[in-house]
């Protein structure tokens, strides 16, 4: 039996390259959920409220539940959004970029080589090891 596998993106509403990745993280909720998965998203910041948030999340069609956060992004150490965490049973395992779509803020790459996020979800179902802990995350810092 899979022990809890938990993904926690810190995200923002007003973040651009957030809202470039929300279909990408719809497509793990659909693949990776019914096998187990545990998806949230968290939206620090003093831009975030709960009109926002509810705006947003049904303008993208959010599956998995969001939340304003105030004080999970200090605890995980959170310093950008996106960025994900990846916890078995409590533990985090993983956290950093998605994948490596964007070189660094306003430079998207024509091809996405690099898909950190998925390869860890994969070798956690597969009981496989997990090769890196951190991938430098790219994007919007968040604001205090």
């Amino acid at each position: 039996m899979l022990p809890e596998v938990r993904v926690t993106y810190f995200l923002s509403s007003t973040c651009k390259i957030c809202q470039y990745y929300i279909l990408t993280l719809r497509e793990f909720e659909k693949e990776y959920a019914s096998q187990g998965i545990i998806f949230r998203a968290l939206f620090p910041g003093p831009l975030e409220s709960e009109k926002s948030l509810s705006e947003f999340k049904s303008l993208y069609q959010i599956p998995f539940p969001c939340e304003v956060d105030s004080s999970d992004h200090i605890r995980y150490g959170a310093t950008v959004t996106p960025e994900v965490f990846v916890e078995i049973s409590g533990q985090i395992i993983y956290h950093g970029r998605i994948d490596d779509s964007y070189a660094a803020i306003g430079q998207r790459r024509f091809k996405t080589k690099n898909h950190e996020l998925r390869d860890i979800l994969n070798n956690v179902l597969e009981n496989k090891p997990i090769d890196v802990t951190f991938v430098q995350p790219v994007g919007c810092i968040i604001e205090k």
